[in-house]
């Protein structure tokens, strides 16, 4: 690009071509004296010669420089088209990446519980406690008494207790009498195989359901017995 110095050098030597040699000619009576300073000696002449030159570098001089601005605005916008495209590949991979997956959606199991079945359970197998305490504990672990769904549900348990061993469940017809609920959802249970004999609610005491020897009986919710805990739903 033309900077001012150069023009200041154009004119100069335009200066001197044009009237350089007509400090030495002489016409008759007339003579021109030499041009020692062309720029202030020669003054409104010379720059009316070179104003048509100077418009035209900075007409040029503009045009250039707003092509630098274009040409650099662009390279932004390549940029940043570019780091656009790479961005929203990533992210249709990682969404490709989670359609297809066969996971299933996030789910926190709670310490201590096992997979029996297609669900998660934790059999407490150590300390016994009345139907009460046995609910509380299972809701402080991150659960709550079991409610077993169906009977193969109950032949997976069935392989991961003892056989000679009662354990609490999460139903009761403490509201209702004869009516078997489930105390965490308040639905009626999906799957009662009671023993023979049973439901009996023997004295008018029996209201909480436990598991022994893979059937059900009613018994007294105070009495103390293990307990199974499966996993909440949600």
């Amino acid at each position: 690009m033309f900077v001012w110095s150069e023009i200041y050098l154009l004119f100069a030597l335009v200066a001197r071509g044009f009237f350089g040699p007509l400090a030495e000619v002489q016409n008759g009576d007339r003579s021109v004296c030499p041009l020692n300073d062309p720029p202030n000696q020669c003054g409104e002449f010379c720059l009316t010669a070179l104003k048509p030159l100077i418009d035209h570098i900075a007409m040029h001089q503009q045009q250039w420089n707003n092509n630098s601005d274009v040409l650099r605005l662009n390279e932004s916008l390549e940029k940043l088209d570019s780091q656009h495209t790479a961005q929203m590949s990533v992210l249709q991979e990682v969404l490709t990446t989670v359609k297809n997956s066969k996971m299933p959606p996030n789910k926190v199991i709670p310490p201590g519980f096992e997979k029996i079945g297609k669900r998660y359970f934790y059999v407490e197998r150590n300390h016994h406690q009345n139907w009460f305490s046995a609910s509380k504990t299972c809701v402080q672990m991150g659960g709550q008494l079991a409610v077993i769904q169906d009977e193969q549900e109950l032949r997976d348990l069935r392989e991961r207790i003892t056989h000679d061993t009662s354990y609490w469940l999460d139903i009761n017809d403490l509201v209702n009498e004869g009516h078997y609920v489930s105390w965490t959802t308040g639905k009626r249970a999906p799957f009662l195989t009671w023993q023979s004999g049973e439901p009996n609610n023997a004295y008018d005491r029996e209201h909480c359901v436990d598991l022994y020897k893979g059937v059900f009986y009613d018994d007294k919710c105070e009495t103390r017995y293990y307990f199974i805990c499966q996993a909440s739903e949600n």
